[in-house]
């Protein structure tokens, strides 16, 4: 059955024995001895110890090559899936930190997204993240400098470090990116408070904006009072918006899926980050529909 990734961080998906041999190949010694240790340090206990490892992992990726190849292995893989269209995230701030050029992060995957149009049949978008860890005046920065790359990037979002980053630090950075002409997404109440859910949508999607601004995470929109149903009601209905599918919040049932019923109370993952909501297509009666 074909299917829509639409969200996946491609630094993410760095296997360990492509991490080591990319590690070999570009002379950079890992904190990991061996990728059966590196396949042990997944197992993490929060979102911090999975950034980490995600950060050791990009230490590794300096050449346009190793972009491509990263991008391209992904692809392999997705399309082995039944994936026919994906949504991927990158982290250019994580690579130009380390003195990597903007348009060697940018260049490779696109180079390899072009491969996977033509010979894989995955069309596909790319979605600039900033690092809430750093300075909105850093993502002020990196935004404008990948103005010349505009017409192969689709919108921007916001990752990384959340406790103690709120998105309305980055609500100057977003109104600009609107003006720009990009698309907005943000994660939010991964582990910050129902507050940064607010924030992500009032302060980051503009209101003229609704049908592009999604949310990604969700996770904390019903943990608290403050925020609590009201909160977890905005969240699904600009995911029902987008897909055009009635919604309910009881748990997911095969015979829901059937009849095109998104249900998914509180955005919930499956794994604590490496969540990859990839979506069914059904196309009935000449409509696609998200699930």
């Amino acid at each position: 059955m074909p299917k829509a990734e639409l969200h996946i961080h491609i630094e993410g998906s760095l296997e360990p024995e492509m991490m080591f041999e990319m590690a070999v190949r570009n002379r950079v010694t890992l904190r990991y001895s061996s990728v059966r240790e590196v396949r042990e340090a997944y197992d993490f206990s929060d979102l911090q110890s999975f950034l980490d490892l995600y950060y050791e992992g990009t230490r590794v990726l300096l050449y346009e090559r190793d972009f491509y190849e990263l991008t391209w292995a992904y692809l392999q893989r997705a399309s082995s899936q039944g994936v026919r269209h994906a949504e991927i995230f990158f982290d250019p701030q994580a690579h130009t930190d380390r003195g990597v050029n903007l348009g060697t992060v940018i260049t490779g995957p696109r180079r390899a997204l072009e491969d996977g149009e033509r010979r894989l049949g995955v069309s596909s978008h790319l979605i600039l993240c900033f690092l809430r860890h750093l300075s909105a005046r850093e993502a002020m920065e990196t935004l404008h400098q990948a103005l010349p790359y505009k017409q192969w990037i689709v919108g921007v979002g916001l990752d990384s470090s959340e406790v103690g980053h709120p998105p309305e630090d980055f609500g100057a950075v977003f109104e600009e990116a609107g003006r720009l002409g990009f698309r907005k997404v943000a994660h939010a109440g991964e582990e910050g408070p129902p507050e940064y859910i607010w924030q992500a949508l009032d302060d980051l999607g503009g209101g003229q904006d609704r049908p592009r601004r999604q949310v990604r995470g969700g996770f904390r929109a019903g943990t608290e009072a403050q925020g609590g149903a009201d909160t977890a009601d905005r969240l699904p209905a600009l995911e029902r918006e987008a897909a055009g599918v009635p919604f309910s919040r009881r748990a997911p049932r095969k015979a829901d899926a059937r009849r095109g019923v998104v249900r998914d109370g509180e955005l919930r993952r499956s794994g604590l980050l490496r969540w990859i909501r990839g979506r069914q297509l059904l196309r009935r009666e000449g409509q696609t529909r998200l699930l």
